[in-house]
């Protein structure tokens, strides 16, 4: 009798599993991507690597503008740029300690795109929105450059291979209204 019920128990399992209620499961779609080249690779794993230093940048400054700048480069910039870009970013937080001024707020990233790439060097734009951020002085008050503008830009910042990190090397500004 054991036998019979063991065997009516996985009969109805066994039918119970087959029915129009539960349908087979759908195939695995197949990908219609064909897989990434080398040089595919190579270039995405570049731009990650340079947006990422640029992220991890953009973060420092904005933590050192609201700490009211420094005189010294800190570990995170010289790990994140060289040249031009530290050099332009150093003057403006020297300024901010010289001057006893703060900002607000850091601002905010619109967004990050890869532009060009070679094999050392490439490109990336990025729109950065400072219309939130005030300048605070030494005494709580607040002030704005008369010709601040919209005080949105599009960045075109160049990132260099550097001892087999890619760091942030070179920039222009472009105002813009919006990073819309």
């Amino acid at each position: 009798m054991i036998v019979v019920g063991a065997a009516m128990t996985l009969s109805v399992l066994v039918t119970a599993g087959c029915t129009k209620a539960d349908p087979a499961p759908p195939a695995s779609p197949s990908s219609t991507q064909p897989p990434e080249t080398k040089i595919e690779r190579e270039t995405r794993l570049a731009f990650e690597a340079a947006e990422k230093a640029y992220r991890t940048n953009w973060a420092e400054v904005g933590r050192l503008s609201m700490a009211g700048g420094v005189s010294q480069p800190t570990k995170v910039l010289t790990a994140t740029s060289t040249g031009e870009y530290i050099k332009a970013t150093m003057a403006d937080l020297k300024s901010f300690q010289e001057e006893a001024v703060r900002v607000s707020g850091p601002g905010s990233i619109g967004w990050v795109k890869p532009d060009a790439f070679k094999q050392t060097q490439l490109t990336l734009k990025a729109c950065e929105d400072y219309r939130g951020v005030k300048l605070i002085g030494k005494h709580g008050q607040t002030a704005q450059p008369d010709n601040a503008g919209t005080r949105v830009y599009i960045q075109h910042i160049t990132a260099t291979l550097h001892k087999g990190q890619w760091k942030l090397s070179d920039y222009a500004s472009e105002q813009v209204k919006s990073c819309h």
